[in-house]
């Protein structure tokens, strides 16, 4: 699935369009809402051969990229929560991530553009048998219907979002966030566990 995540202030602004413009109109939309010059925005990109055209685009737009291993949902939290270090997701990710990732960005207020892109044959194939629509740009309320939405996760390594889990002697301790959608709820919690 192509994303783009953005946060509620950027929101309004992101057209389905954006997916097909070139990286450095989205980017000069996203910067001109947050006030911002284009060369102080950072986008969250995964390190995957896919992106090697688009992280050029961005770095010919001038902004920064933030390059992950992993984190396609914590990259998109980040990005949808507002006045953070990332402003923008953009890439092309897991479909069951991008579910999961809309949860939290419906539950930030955040918005997210999405389109299918089947990355083989078989998975072109598979969307065709299924009756999908691959022109069809979906945001996070097309993804996530409802809007009674709790989200959880917990670090269990260290991550772009969260901490892992940290041991000292006899004690655990964890780092969480909790979002509701209802009333855009956003909890850290740290956590310390005695171990028996």
């Amino acid at each position: 699935m192509e994303k783009i995540v953005v946060d509620r202030n950027v929101g309004q602004a992101l057209v389905p369009e954006c997916l097909d413009a070139p990286a450095a109109w989205t980017l000069a939309l996203v910067a001109r809402i947050k006030n911002k010059d284009i060369r102080d925005l950072v986008v969250f990109v995964l390190d995957r051969p896919r992106h090697y055209d688009l992280i050029e685009e961005i770095r010919m737009a001038g902004a920064r990229v933030s390059l992950h291993n992993e984190g396609d949902i914590a990259g998109a939290i980040l990005a949808a929560i507002p006045d953070n270090r990332i402003d923008v997701l953009m890439g092309v990710g897991g479909v069951a991530e991008g579910l999961t990732a809309a949860c939290a960005i419906k539950a930030l207020g955040g918005h997210m553009l999405g389109r299918l892109a089947p990355q083989s044959v078989q998975e072109h194939e598979a969307v065709i048998q299924a009756g999908l629509d691959l022109e069809r740009v979906f945001c996070q309320d097309d993804l996530v219907t409802g809007n009674e939405i709790f989200f959880a996760a917990t670090g269990i390594t260290d991550g772009a979002l969260l901490e892992g889990v940290s041991y000292a002697r006899s004690e655990a301790s964890t780092h969480s966030l909790v979002l509701r959608s209802e009333t855009h709820t956003r909890r850290v919690l740290r956590t310390h566990h005695v171990l028996g």
